[in-house]
Protein backbone atom coordinates (compact mmCIF):
# COMPACT_ATOMS: atom_id res chain seq x y z
CA UNK A 1 0.00 0.00 0.00
CA UNK A 2 1.16 3.52 -0.75
CA UNK A 3 0.01 4.83 2.63
CA UNK A 4 -2.10 4.13 5.71
CA UNK A 5 -5.16 5.58 3.99
CA UNK A 6 -4.93 2.99 1.21
CA UNK A 7 -4.46 0.25 3.79
CA UNK A 8 -7.55 1.38 5.69
CA UNK A 9 -9.76 1.10 2.60
CA UNK A 10 -8.15 -2.18 1.54
CA UNK A 11 -8.76 -3.72 4.96
CA UNK A 12 -12.39 -2.57 4.96
CA UNK A 13 -12.98 -4.26 1.61
CA UNK A 14 -11.00 -7.38 2.50
CA UNK A 15 -12.90 -7.83 5.77
CA UNK A 16 -16.24 -7.68 3.97
CA UNK A 17 -15.10 -10.08 1.25
CA UNK A 18 -13.88 -12.60 3.83
CA UNK A 19 -17.45 -12.85 5.12
CA UNK A 20 -18.55 -14.16 1.71
CA UNK A 21 -16.92 -17.53 2.43
CA UNK A 22 -19.51 -18.32 5.09
CA UNK A 23 -22.35 -16.95 2.95
CA UNK A 24 -21.28 -19.08 -0.03
CA UNK A 25 -20.85 -22.21 2.06
CA UNK A 26 -24.28 -21.80 3.70
CA UNK A 27 -26.08 -20.32 0.69
CA UNK A 28 -28.45 -23.29 0.38
CA UNK A 29 -29.80 -22.75 3.89
CA UNK A 30 -29.95 -18.96 3.40
CA UNK A 31 -31.40 -18.67 -0.12
CA UNK A 32 -32.61 -22.12 -1.14
CA UNK A 33 -31.32 -24.72 -3.57
CA UNK A 34 -31.68 -22.92 -6.91
CA UNK A 35 -30.35 -19.56 -5.73
CA UNK A 36 -27.47 -21.35 -4.04
CA UNK A 37 -26.57 -22.94 -7.37
CA UNK A 38 -26.68 -19.52 -9.06
CA UNK A 39 -24.44 -17.92 -6.43
CA UNK A 40 -21.93 -20.77 -6.37
CA UNK A 41 -21.82 -20.83 -10.17
CA UNK A 42 -21.12 -17.10 -10.19
CA UNK A 43 -18.27 -17.54 -7.71
CA UNK A 44 -17.14 -20.98 -8.84
CA UNK A 45 -13.49 -19.91 -9.19
CA UNK A 46 -13.46 -18.58 -5.63
CA UNK A 47 -14.71 -21.90 -4.26
CA UNK A 48 -11.66 -23.93 -5.28
CA UNK A 49 -10.56 -23.82 -1.66
CA UNK A 50 -9.96 -21.39 1.19
CA UNK A 51 -6.44 -20.51 0.04
CA UNK A 52 -7.59 -19.67 -3.46
CA UNK A 53 -10.49 -17.73 -1.98
CA UNK A 54 -7.99 -15.65 0.01
CA UNK A 55 -6.01 -15.04 -3.19
CA UNK A 56 -9.12 -13.97 -5.12
CA UNK A 57 -10.45 -11.58 -2.50
CA UNK A 58 -7.00 -10.02 -2.05
CA UNK A 59 -7.04 -8.79 -5.65
CA UNK A 60 -10.73 -7.90 -5.49
CA UNK A 61 -10.05 -5.72 -2.44
CA UNK A 62 -7.25 -3.99 -4.33
CA UNK A 63 -9.86 -3.04 -6.93
CA UNK A 64 -12.59 -1.97 -4.54
CA UNK A 65 -10.39 0.24 -2.39
CA UNK A 66 -10.07 2.73 -5.26
CA UNK A 67 -13.82 3.32 -5.20
CA UNK A 68 -13.88 3.60 -1.41
CA UNK A 69 -11.17 6.28 -1.61
CA UNK A 70 -13.43 8.37 -3.88
CA UNK A 71 -16.68 7.73 -2.05
CA UNK A 72 -18.44 10.00 0.42
CA UNK A 73 -21.58 9.33 2.46
CA UNK A 74 -24.73 9.55 0.34
CA UNK A 75 -23.00 9.56 -3.04
CA UNK A 76 -24.95 8.06 -5.93
CA UNK A 77 -23.19 5.07 -7.47
CA UNK A 78 -24.11 3.11 -10.59
CA UNK A 79 -22.89 -0.49 -10.57
CA UNK A 80 -23.02 -1.38 -14.28
CA UNK A 81 -23.30 -5.14 -14.73
CA UNK A 82 -23.85 -5.79 -11.03
CA UNK A 83 -24.38 -9.56 -11.29
CA UNK A 84 -25.50 -11.01 -7.97
CA UNK A 85 -25.08 -7.68 -6.18
CA UNK A 86 -22.00 -8.18 -4.01
CA UNK A 87 -20.34 -4.83 -4.72
CA UNK A 88 -23.60 -2.86 -4.80
CA UNK A 89 -24.41 -4.22 -1.33
CA UNK A 90 -20.90 -3.51 -0.02
CA UNK A 91 -20.97 0.09 -1.23
CA UNK A 92 -24.45 0.44 0.26
CA UNK A 93 -23.14 -0.81 3.60
CA UNK A 94 -20.41 1.83 3.25
CA UNK A 95 -23.01 4.60 3.03
CA UNK A 96 -23.65 5.05 -0.69
CA UNK A 97 -26.93 5.28 -2.60
CA UNK A 98 -26.45 2.51 -5.18
CA UNK A 99 -28.23 1.43 -8.35
CA UNK A 100 -27.17 -1.97 -9.67
CA UNK A 101 -28.16 -2.79 -13.23
CA UNK A 102 -27.92 -6.10 -15.09
CA UNK A 103 -29.65 -8.02 -17.88
CA UNK A 104 -29.94 -11.29 -15.91
CA UNK A 105 -33.29 -11.68 -14.16
CA UNK A 106 -32.03 -14.70 -12.21
CA UNK A 107 -29.01 -12.87 -10.82
CA UNK A 108 -30.97 -9.76 -9.90
CA UNK A 109 -33.63 -11.70 -8.01
CA UNK A 110 -30.81 -13.29 -6.03
CA UNK A 111 -29.18 -9.87 -5.54
CA UNK A 112 -32.39 -8.60 -3.94
CA UNK A 113 -32.48 -11.60 -1.59
CA UNK A 114 -28.86 -10.97 -0.68
CA UNK A 115 -29.63 -7.32 0.03
CA UNK A 116 -32.40 -8.43 2.41
CA UNK A 117 -29.99 -10.87 4.05
CA UNK A 118 -27.34 -8.19 4.66
CA UNK A 119 -29.92 -5.70 5.92
CA UNK A 120 -31.09 -8.21 8.51
CA UNK A 121 -27.54 -9.30 9.35
CA UNK A 122 -26.36 -5.72 9.94
CA UNK A 123 -29.68 -4.30 11.21
CA UNK A 124 -29.67 -1.52 8.58
CA UNK A 125 -31.82 -0.28 5.72
CA UNK A 126 -29.68 -0.03 2.60
CA UNK A 127 -30.14 2.53 -0.15
CA UNK A 128 -29.51 -0.13 -2.78
CA UNK A 129 -31.81 -0.83 -5.71
CA UNK A 130 -31.52 -3.28 -8.59
CA UNK A 131 -32.83 -2.74 -12.11
CA UNK A 132 -33.38 -5.37 -14.80
CA UNK A 133 -32.54 -3.29 -17.83
CA UNK A 134 -30.27 -2.64 -20.78
CA UNK A 135 -27.46 -0.38 -19.58
CA UNK A 136 -28.09 1.93 -22.55
CA UNK A 137 -31.52 2.79 -21.11
CA UNK A 138 -30.10 4.23 -17.92
CA UNK A 139 -31.03 7.77 -16.88
CA UNK A 140 -30.06 10.14 -14.09
CA UNK A 141 -26.72 11.47 -12.89
CA UNK A 142 -24.17 9.69 -10.71
CA UNK A 143 -21.14 10.59 -8.61
CA UNK A 144 -19.42 7.30 -9.44
CA UNK A 145 -19.94 4.69 -12.15
CA UNK A 146 -18.36 1.34 -11.26
CA UNK A 147 -17.69 -1.22 -13.99
CA UNK A 148 -16.08 -4.41 -12.68
CA UNK A 149 -15.39 -6.96 -15.43
CA UNK A 150 -18.32 -5.64 -17.45
CA UNK A 151 -16.85 -3.38 -20.13
CA UNK A 152 -15.50 -6.56 -21.74
CA UNK A 153 -19.15 -7.58 -22.30
CA UNK A 154 -20.93 -4.30 -23.15
CA UNK A 155 -21.31 -3.53 -26.86
CA UNK A 156 -20.86 -1.16 -28.57
CA UNK A 157 -18.31 0.00 -26.04
CA UNK A 158 -17.77 3.38 -27.74
CA UNK A 159 -21.41 4.32 -27.13
CA UNK A 160 -21.20 3.03 -23.58
CA UNK A 161 -18.19 5.21 -22.77
CA UNK A 162 -20.06 8.27 -24.07
CA UNK A 163 -23.09 7.27 -22.00
CA UNK A 164 -20.96 7.02 -18.86
CA UNK A 165 -19.45 10.45 -19.47
CA UNK A 166 -22.90 11.99 -19.92
CA UNK A 167 -24.30 10.25 -16.82
CA UNK A 168 -21.55 11.49 -14.52
CA UNK A 169 -21.86 14.65 -12.49
CA UNK A 170 -19.12 17.23 -12.92
CA UNK A 171 -16.10 15.88 -11.07
CA UNK A 172 -17.64 12.40 -11.09
CA UNK A 173 -15.56 9.24 -11.38
CA UNK A 174 -15.74 6.38 -13.87
CA UNK A 175 -13.90 3.40 -12.39
CA UNK A 176 -13.18 0.42 -14.64
CA UNK A 177 -11.68 -2.82 -13.35
CA UNK A 178 -10.97 -5.65 -15.78
CA UNK A 179 -8.40 -8.12 -17.06
CA UNK A 180 -5.48 -7.08 -19.25
CA UNK A 181 -5.22 -8.40 -22.81
CA UNK A 182 -1.41 -8.17 -22.66
CA UNK A 183 -1.33 -10.82 -19.97
CA UNK A 184 -0.83 -14.16 -21.81
CA UNK A 185 -3.00 -16.15 -19.38
CA UNK A 186 -6.04 -13.90 -19.77
CA UNK A 187 -5.46 -13.46 -23.50
CA UNK A 188 -5.59 -17.25 -23.93
CA UNK A 189 -8.69 -17.59 -21.72
CA UNK A 190 -10.50 -14.88 -23.68
CA UNK A 191 -9.72 -16.51 -27.02
CA UNK A 192 -10.84 -19.89 -25.71
CA UNK A 193 -14.18 -18.48 -24.49
CA UNK A 194 -14.75 -16.61 -27.76
CA UNK A 195 -14.14 -19.81 -29.72
CA UNK A 196 -16.54 -21.72 -27.48
CA UNK A 197 -19.21 -19.02 -27.95
CA UNK A 198 -18.82 -18.84 -31.72
CA UNK A 199 -17.38 -15.33 -31.89
CA UNK A 200 -16.63 -12.12 -30.06
CA UNK A 201 -20.14 -10.64 -30.38
CA UNK A 202 -23.24 -12.69 -29.53
CA UNK A 203 -26.91 -11.79 -29.01
CA UNK A 204 -28.96 -11.93 -25.81
CA UNK A 205 -32.59 -10.93 -25.25
CA UNK A 206 -33.73 -7.87 -23.31
CA UNK A 207 -35.94 -9.30 -20.58
CA UNK A 208 -38.73 -6.71 -20.65
CA UNK A 209 -39.09 -6.10 -24.39
CA UNK A 210 -37.57 -9.17 -26.01
CA UNK A 211 -35.29 -6.90 -28.06
CA UNK A 212 -31.87 -8.14 -29.07
CA UNK A 213 -28.91 -7.03 -26.95
CA UNK A 214 -25.43 -7.26 -28.41
CA UNK A 215 -23.15 -8.98 -25.92
CA UNK A 216 -19.35 -9.11 -26.18
CA UNK A 217 -17.59 -12.31 -25.15
CA UNK A 218 -14.46 -11.50 -23.11
CA UNK A 219 -13.57 -8.60 -25.42
CA UNK A 220 -10.75 -7.49 -23.16
CA UNK A 221 -8.40 -4.57 -23.80
CA UNK A 222 -4.73 -3.91 -23.12
CA UNK A 223 -4.11 -1.27 -20.49
CA UNK A 224 -3.01 1.14 -23.20
CA UNK A 225 -6.02 0.46 -25.42
CA UNK A 226 -8.43 1.24 -22.60
CA UNK A 227 -6.49 4.40 -21.66
CA UNK A 228 -6.60 5.60 -25.26
CA UNK A 229 -10.35 4.98 -25.49
CA UNK A 230 -11.03 6.95 -22.33
CA UNK A 231 -8.71 9.84 -23.20
CA UNK A 232 -11.07 10.93 -26.00
CA UNK A 233 -13.49 12.21 -23.32
CA UNK A 234 -11.71 12.12 -19.98
CA UNK A 235 -8.66 14.32 -19.42
CA UNK A 236 -7.80 13.10 -15.93
CA UNK A 237 -7.02 9.37 -16.04
CA UNK A 238 -5.08 7.28 -13.54
CA UNK A 239 -4.02 3.68 -14.15
CA UNK A 240 -3.37 1.10 -11.44
CA UNK A 241 -2.13 -2.25 -12.82
CA UNK A 242 -2.38 -5.22 -10.41
CA UNK A 243 -2.08 -9.00 -10.45
CA UNK A 244 1.37 -10.22 -11.40
CA UNK A 245 1.88 -13.22 -9.16
CA UNK A 246 0.28 -16.62 -9.96
CA UNK A 247 -1.64 -18.51 -7.31
CA UNK A 248 0.90 -21.30 -6.81
CA UNK A 249 3.45 -18.74 -5.56
CA UNK A 250 0.89 -16.82 -3.48
CA UNK A 251 -0.22 -20.11 -1.94
CA UNK A 252 3.28 -20.74 -0.54
CA UNK A 253 4.46 -17.19 0.14
CA UNK A 254 1.42 -14.89 0.57
CA UNK A 255 3.25 -12.11 2.43
CA UNK A 256 6.20 -12.09 0.03
CA UNK A 257 3.75 -12.06 -2.88
CA UNK A 258 2.02 -8.96 -1.54
CA UNK A 259 5.36 -7.20 -1.08
CA UNK A 260 6.48 -8.05 -4.62
CA UNK A 261 3.13 -6.88 -5.98
CA UNK A 262 3.75 -3.40 -4.58
CA UNK A 263 7.13 -3.16 -6.32
CA UNK A 264 6.66 -4.64 -9.80
CA UNK A 265 3.72 -2.40 -10.70
CA UNK A 266 6.19 0.48 -11.02
CA UNK A 267 8.61 -1.33 -13.36
CA UNK A 268 7.70 -0.05 -16.87
CA UNK A 269 8.15 -3.27 -18.88
CA UNK A 270 6.58 -5.59 -16.31
CA UNK A 271 3.55 -3.37 -15.62
CA UNK A 272 2.41 -3.92 -19.23
CA UNK A 273 1.67 -7.57 -18.42
CA UNK A 274 -0.37 -7.18 -15.25
CA UNK A 275 -3.23 -9.63 -14.83
CA UNK A 276 -5.73 -6.82 -14.44
CA UNK A 277 -6.04 -3.08 -13.95
CA UNK A 278 -8.10 -0.33 -12.39
CA UNK A 279 -8.68 2.79 -14.46
CA UNK A 280 -9.90 5.89 -12.62
CA UNK A 281 -11.34 8.55 -14.95
CA UNK A 282 -12.52 11.93 -13.64
CA UNK A 283 -15.00 14.10 -15.55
Amino acid sequence: MKNDNDLQFFEKSYTFLKSLWSELKHSKEIYGKEDSKTLKRYYSAWLKGEKYFSYAIYYTALRQMHLLKCMREGMKILDAGCGTGTEAIFYGLSGADVLGIDISDTRLKLAQKRKNYYEKKNNVKLKVNFSLNNIFNISGLFDIIWINEAISHIHPYEDFIKLCFNRLKKGGKLIIADTNKMNPVFFYRAKKEQKRSGGIITVKKEHKTGDDILYAVERIFTIYQIQTLMSALFKNIKLYPIGYIPFFFYNIFPNITRAIEQIVQYIPIIRNFSGSYILLCTK
